[in-house]
């Protein structure tokens, strides 16, 4: 292991220290072994900690689901204060677009 002296001052002059690149492979599973350390020792501290990450990322979705109906709810009366400044017509749909009556000497394609 290496350790710096901070050249930031006396208010930031701790040692910092960086690992090797041969105990790189082995943090995983130390950190795996102090988990389960700490879940033996406390349990309830481990509980405790899923129990609050678990609230912390439902009120994080309850708050995404707010802002989403939110920002529909600002698009549609965007949406309907276009229509009010726009009139749109429309082509009825009842009469038929092509003349049926003489139907032999017309040529039809289909695509």
């Amino acid at each position: 292991m290496q350790s710096h002296n901070s050249s930031w001052g006396p208010k930031f002059s701790g040692v910092v220290v960086t690992s090797s690149r041969r105990s790189a492979p082995f943090v995983p599973g130390l950190l795996l072994v102090c988990l389960a350390l700490v879940v033996i020792a406390a349990p309830k501290l481990v509980f405790g900690a899923i129990a609050f990450v678990l609230l912390s990322l439902g009120l994080l979705l309850c708050y995404v689901a707010y802002r989403v109906v939110r920002l529909k709810r600002q698009l549609s009366d965007m949406a309907r204060d276009l229509e009010k400044r726009f009139h749109v017509q429309s082509f009825p749909m009842d009469k038929p677009d092509i003349d049926i009556s003489d139907i032999e000497s017309k040529k039809i394609i289909l695509h």
